[in-house]
């Protein structure tokens, strides 16, 4: 794939890195079959594979040794890497600063099975039930305000009579 898109290739052939690129689906593999590979790119796609509440109670629940043998070895430009990712989780689920900094912090010292051992237990769809239960009854106390408003015209304009 690379030697082929760049003109005058053939003289540059022995430098030129030539690959090609596989594009797999990370929901089409469990935790669990990540998880036997044992490797930090499986990890990453753990992580990525996390979309709502439910993913990540299963991402937290994996047994930390499991993780932390992981990431035992890794060199530190990958635990970089893993450091990032970690870091983007945290900020989309919108994990306090101080929790986030905590995270990093075990991340690097390769203790990762203990990641969110002390985050309180959400539910995203107890969270959307809730927030449409509050705008229903936003709308609803300012349905009565228009219908109180209307009334005290109404009572005004009958007095100016």
């Amino acid at each position: 794939m690379g030697s082929g898109r760049i003109g005058g290739s053939g003289e540059y052939r022995d430098w030129i890195p030539d690959f090609k690129y596989e594009v797999i689906r990370i929901h089409d593999y469990s935790n669990e079959e990540l998880l036997k590979r044992g490797d930090e790119m499986s990890l990453i796609m753990m992580i990525n594979k996390i979309r709502n509440a439910s993913d990540l109670e299963d991402f937290i629940h994996i047994p930390p040794a499991e993780l932390d043998k992981i990431i035992k070895d890794s060199p530190g430009h990958v635990l970089d890497v893993i450091v990032k990712v970690i870091e983007s989780l945290c900020f989309k689920i919108d994990v306090p600063e101080e929790e986030r900094t905590q995270c990093v912090q075990r991340v690097r010292a390769r203790e990762m099975g203990y990641l969110f051992e002390n985050m309180e237990h959400m539910s995203l769809q107890e969270e959307r039930r809730k927030t449409e239960e509050e705008r229903r009854r936003a709308e609803e106390a300012e349905e009565k305000l228009r219908i109180a408003e209307e009334t005290i015209k109404r009572l005004l304009a009958k007095e100016n009579r």
